[in-house]
């Protein structure tokens, strides 16, 4: 007993040849295969059973035309109902049992056959198969001429939603795979989401220790977030109520103390650079003597450094939103000074550095025109991030005053609600101060 894994059809057209009876079993006939197997028996004693159905015919699983050209070639056809095997017997001398039809289809198909050469088995099947056979019925030349001319108009139908049925085959393999896309794609995010908050935690623990290292340098005052109502503003000479952030202990917030017996002075009403340290999050905070309040998570145009030879306007936008997953506590905008094109450029600001997250980086051209010169610029700034992080860094370090005096945020939504404390200290970086606050 042979096993076959594979097209069987060159073997039944060997067996054929030197055949003096050949016995056929397929449900559905079609050519070429069946020419190409049964034209070495013509002549001889052929007969095959087979399904007849208009229904097989219309849809193309069997094949009435290869069927009335093997009834003129002699072959005898019958109907038998109910038929599923496959068989191909020429009695005494060999045998096949297997999934595979006498259809050009069933020689590409995916098919299993086994071959049975022993005499006493082969006559074991063929005394078998005379339970079957006794239903069948002879399917004659007129028949099957009738069944042409009638399933022809519904062949073309059929045909028509053939291409249908073969369109939302590819509309569904399509759909399956921008949800395989998306699905990756959600992988990819919640990995780059885990690589970030990470990294955030890392840049926090780098943030506290360098922190506890000038832990020393300056006073600390503690204070908290307060309502206050009526207050006189001796600048803007109005009476304003807000959230604000005083001292527990009436202190100076534009004059800070030292450990080498300096004193820093910090301008009133100018606006300084505030981090909280416990989120890394930061501020541009309007300092008063007594108060500090209107808190701006951004600015614009407060400076130029240099890019690639070109002069750039500097922006800051910083992220106030510590439950994203990012690396990133601001975000540099450096725009051409003539042309509407920027790159914006996450960074994370860690007190004495600042580190640009290069791979975030993204350029926005507005002017079309100049299509390069964006990632020329992005470029750039990736290859020389230590020399840009150094220049922009002084920028951001730089105290200003806006015009607008009272523009920028209640202290309760950059610091939290009333009540809550902090403990407030100056930094000095590069001779440039800035407020540090940590939760108490």
């Amino acid at each position: 007993m042979e096993l076959y894994l594979r097209n069987i059809a060159k073997r039944w057209k060997s067996e054929a040849h030197s055949a003096d009876q050949l016995i056929i079993f397929s449900p559905y006939i079609s050519s070429k295969t069946a020419d190409v197997v049964i034209e070495k028996a013509i002549g001889k004693k052929c007969v095959i059973y087979t399904l007849f159905s208009a229904e097989l015919f219309i849809n193309l699983s069997s094949s009435v035309s290869t069927l009335i050209s093997l009834k003129k070639k002699g072959v005898t056809l019958y109907g038998l109902p109910k038929l599923h095997a496959k068989l191909v017997i020429v009695p005494g001398v060999f045998a096949s049992v297997g999934s595979q039809n006498l259809t050009a289809r069933g020689t590409k198909n995916l098919e299993a056959s086994i071959v049975i050469t022993s005499k006493n088995k082969i006559d074991k099947l063929l005394l078998q198969t005379e339970e079957w056979t006794g239903e069948r019925s002879e399917i004659s030349l007129s028949m099957l001429e009738d069944m042409a001319k009638l399933i022809k108009p519904f062949v073309k139908i059929y045909k028509a939603l053939i291409n249908d049925a073969e369109a939302i085959d590819i509309d569904i393999k399509s759909l399956e795979l921008e949800r395989r896309e998306e699905k990756e794609k959600l992988r990819l995010a919640r990995v780059e989401e885990q690589r970030k908050l990470a990294e955030r935690r890392r840049s926090l623990e780098l943030l506290e220790e360098i922190l506890s290292k000038q832990a020393s340098q300056s006073e600390v005052v503690e204070g908290k977030v307060k309502w206050v109502e009526n207050n006189p503003d001796t600048e803007t000479k109005k009476y304003t109520s807000s959230f604000t952030f005083t001292s527990n202990s009436k202190c100076d917030f534009t004059r800070w103390s030292m450990n080498n017996d300096d004193v820093v002075r910090l301008a009133r009403i100018y606006r300084y650079l505030f981090l909280l340290e416990d989120s890394g999050k930061i501020a541009w905070a309007r300092v008063a003597k007594r108060r500090i309040t209107y808190f701006c998570d951004g600015v614009s145009n407060v400076g130029v450094t240099v890019v690639k030879g070109m002069s750039c306007s500097v922006s800051f936008e910083a992220n106030w939103d510590v439950d994203k997953a990012t690396d990133a506590n601001l975000t540099i905008l450096i725009k051409h000074r003539l042309l509407d094109i920027s790159v914006k450029c996450p960074a994370w600001f860690g007190v004495d550095s600042l580190n640009i997250r290069c791979e975030d980086m993204e350029v926005i051209d507005k002017q079309r025109n100049y299509f390069n010169l964006g990632y020329d610029m992005r470029d750039w700034i990736e290859e020389n991030k230590d020399v840009f992080a150094d220049s922009v860094l002084k920028v951001l370090l730089e105290p200003f005053v806006y015009k607008k005096k009272l523009t920028g945020s209640s202290a309760y939504i950059f610091l939290g609600d009333v009540g809550t404390s902090y403990a407030l200290r100056a930094v000095k970086i590069n001779d440039s101060p800035i407020l540090v606050g940590k939760l108490i």
